[in-house]
């Protein structure tokens, strides 16, 4: 993988190496399959269909995921939206902030996507 993009993504390779117990082979398996994920599409249609519980669930794994990949870019800039729906009745009040993340999201993954051998 490309060192020089995963820093300018924002991704801690060596931290997520570690987790994976010095295995990089294992961590660029794991990363690799991020773009697969279906979590950020059911963020998006839990917003879109204004059902806040699922909202927050969704935001909540999603960061979990971020976090254990060592996506650091992208889980910080949804830590705040994920505590903003938390309080929120309706997360279509949010959906300006979202469409900025979803966005950042997709290029990460569209980099991700040309990393794959």
């Amino acid at each position: 993988m490309d060192q020089n993009i995963l820093d300018r993504l924002g991704i801690r390779y060596d931290e997520g190496v570690a987790r994976c117990g010095g295995r990089a082979e294992l961590y660029e398996q794991h990363l690799l399959r991020l773009p697969q994920d279906l979590t950020f599409s059911l963020l998006r249609r839990a917003i879109a269909e204004k059902n806040s519980h699922e909202a927050v669930f969704q935001a909540r794994t999603l960061q979990v995921i971020l976090e254990k990949l060592c996506l650091e870019k992208l889980c910080r800039e949804l830590t705040p939206l994920a505590e903003k729906l938390v309080q929120l009745e309706d997360p279509t009040l949010l959906a300006g902030e979202f469409s900025v993340f979803g966005r950042h999201f997709e290029q990460t993954m569209a980099e991700l996507k040309a990393q794959q051998p």
